[in-house]
């Protein structure tokens, strides 16, 4: 009986163990107290995916990381930040507008097209 205890229990441990994620791991918003940071290089930004709540009052600073110049514009609204020299930085504040799926971009010429793009969740 004794051995029979054992050989369950360590059966039981070793199914116990934690997984590993499988595939890439869905980036998450970072937020330094409540300002939601977005990173632009060549070509993309990190994260191409933002989800807000509609009709909140939120921050985005928008750092430049890449070489060449760069903006982030929510197309269809008159969020946008000035075109920002590498190494730069601008923070911008904004009413989410309302529900719906929009763009992100960098307006520089040939950026989108390269793939510097992504959506906007208004929700």
């Amino acid at each position: 009986m004794k051995k029979s205890l054992i050989v369950l229990s360590l059966f039981l441990a070793g199914c116990s163990s934690v997984s590993e994620p499988v595939g890439d791991p869905v980036p998450e918003l970072v937020m330094d107290e409540g300002v939601i940071v977005v990173e632009g290089s060549e070509f993309s930004f990190s994260p191409d995916d933002i989800s807000l709540p509609a009709g909140e009052v939120r921050q985005i600073l928008f750092k430049n990381v890449g070489r060449a110049p760069h903006d982030f514009v929510i197309e269809g609204t008159d969020i946008k930040t000035s075109i920002i020299a590498a190494g730069g930085e601008e923070l911008i504040e904004f009413t989410v507008p309302e529900n719906g799926l929009y763009s992100i971009y960098c307006s520089v010429p040939g950026h989108r097209r390269s793939g510097m793009e992504g959506d906007f969740i208004a929700q």
